[in-house]
């Protein structure tokens, strides 16, 4: 009996080594053709030793074409809980069990410098600038922190902090009410995202509130940034953050999902230039996208996009019954996308730059042809390394801009101009060709008036002719336009587009959905100008 007890266990001790066993050889199996892909394709090539084939393999492995990832994963995630692991690829458990990945310690000089100037350069525009610094996961005195840890996140924001406040630049830094203490890091942050949840922006957009309502006295109105005006909705275990679908479900968990809906009116547009996409109608239907509140789908989602869908280069948000007249503009990373779905309800313009995909020009450019009211620059901690969100500021090149002469003249010009109905779907005008890089240009037209067809969106591009690629893109929501004074574009023809046929067009609507709209024209007038 003995015996056969001993005999047992062994079988039983050895279970889930077998049963790992028999599951990576079924993953091998499944997944075979990926390293015989890449021999082949190595076989045809040359300069490729064996650590490149290697390399090239263990890519292809870890890539979303490996069958059974996501439960290689979870697997692994499983395993690394159950054996009492404080970290799974690169992902730290914190003491309450949310997950974090640890910041390195950065030097703040150069970006210190590069907000400095920006700050100084807008200054000499009268226009004011404020930099918001959103929290990182990590309370500020770090009683989340494991022993035998390190975690540089807030230390890195303490010495830009103190910086540019040295240096005269507006602040607002938000750590000291979103991440206290551990509380509050359980309160307004997902536990398996780097990013705060709904309830942590709305906080963060009552502070903008009622910073903005200081720097303009009398002009701005908080009249949105009130919770009780809003209803939060919670989709249970819906959500698996950036770090979850890096270690799985079961190492960290998996997050409810927290949106925030607005229980007044609105009537808002949602302008995405990149993707030639325009949304308007209530909040519900343009800054929440509701596929990110269906169907569950752990490693297939990101649903902390339920607001905007995702990064762009630019957004242009308006708002036809906005309590605020200002135009803000908005320099983000990722943390804005629920904030600026609240701060859309109180201002009538808002435009937002995401300086890691925006390569149309410097920001300091943006600013100068589209003259904000205001400036605002949020990111988070961790992005303070990204460089991509100071490169591209281009003060210096903005004051060496603007010393320099320019001529001006008009290109075209008609008092009333008909682009006829057709059945293209780029029905479009063409407005001037030959457009010199560098050039500054404007478009402009008082009215759109619709003749045929449903007219919910107008868009003017510079267009390649050889590689038929747009280098620019504008659209406008012309209800919004038409209430506000008109249409007008000033834009720069990128420098890097030198040496190809550029012109410029004038849709009847949408690039790709003109057809069947007949569009009339007026005041409609193309000029090579200067800064505005």
């Amino acid at each position: 009996m003995e015996k056969k007890r001993h005999s047992l266990q062994t079988v039983l001790s050895g279970l889930p080594a077998g049963l790992l066993c028999l599951f990576l050889l079924g993953m091998t199996a499944l997944n075979i053709r990926l390293p015989w892909r890449e021999l082949k394709s190595c076989a045809t090539k040359t300069g490729i030793d064996f650590t490149g084939l290697t390399d090239r393999i263990a890519d292809a492995f870890q890539s979303d074409e490996l069958t059974g990832k996501n439960a290689f994963v979870n697997l692994n995630g499983l395993f690394a809980r159950a054996s009492g692991q404080m970290e799974c690829n690169g992902v730290q458990r914190l003491r309450n069990g949310m997950l974090t990945e640890y910041s390195v310690s950065w030097n703040m000089n150069p970006q210190v410098e590069a907000l400095t100037a920006l700050s100084q350069s807008l200054r000499k525009r009268d226009i004011p600038f404020t930099f918001i610094l959103a929290p990182t996961k990590m309370d500020l005195g770090q009683g989340l922190l494991p022993a035998f840890w390190e975690d540089h996140g807030n230390e890195n924001a303490d010495a830009l902090v103190t910086a540019l406040r040295d240096n005269k630049v507006s602040v607002l830094d938000l750590r000291a009410v979103l991440a206290p203490n551990a509380q509050a890091v359980e309160t307004y942050f997902y536990k398996t995202d780097h990013h705060w949840n709904a309830n942590g922006a709305f906080v963060a957009f009552e502070k903008i509130m009622e910073r903005l309502k200081n720097v303009a006295p009398g002009k701005v109105d908080g009249k949105y940034a009130d919770k009780a005006l809003w209803t939060e909705h919670t989709v249970p275990d819906l959500f698996l953050g950036s770090w979850g679908k890096r270690v799985g479900a079961f190492f960290g968990g998996v997050d409810d999902l927290i949106y925030l809906t607005p229980d007044f009116d609105t009537d808002l547009s949602l302008l995405i230039p990149n993707h030639q996409e325009i949304r308007t109608e209530d909040f519900e239907q343009v800054c929440l996208w509701q596929e990110y509140a269906g169907d569950r789908d752990l490693f297939g989602k990101n649903n902390y996009f339920i607001y905007m869908g995702g990064d762009y280069p630019v957004l242009e948000l308006r708002n036809r019954k906005a309590p605020n007249s200002q135009r803000l503009l908005i320099v983000k990373d990722s943390f804005s996308a629920p904030l600026l779905a609240f701060l859309q309800t109180e201002f009538a313009w808002i435009d937002a730059i995401d300086p890691r995909y925006y390569d149309d020009g410097t920001i300091m450019d943006y600013i100068t042809m589209n003259p904000p009211d205001a400036v605002l620059m949020m990111l988070n901690p961790r992005t303070l390394g990204n460089w991509d969100f100071f490169n591209n500021l281009g003060c210096q090149e903005a004051e060496a801009d603007q010393s320099r002469p320019k001529k001006t003249g008009a290109l075209r010009a008609h008092k009333e101009f008909t682009l006829t109905a057709s059945d293209n779907e780029y029905n479009s005008l063409k407005l001037a060709e030959n457009l010199r890089p560098g050039r500054v240009y404007a478009l402009s037209f008082t009215s759109a008036e619709a003749l045929t067809g449903d007219l919910t969106g107008l868009m003017a591009a510079v267009y390649d002719t050889e590689s038929r690629r747009f280098a620019l893109r504008k659209l406008w929501d012309p209800a919004f336009e038409e209430a506000n004074g008109g249409y007008r574009w000033v834009f720069r023809v990128p420098e890097s587009w030198e040496g190809k046929q550029l012109e410029l067009l004038l849709y009847s609507g949408v690039s790709g959905s003109a057809q069947g709209i007949g569009v009339k024209f007026h005041d409609l007038l193309v000029e090579e100008t200067k800064y505005q």
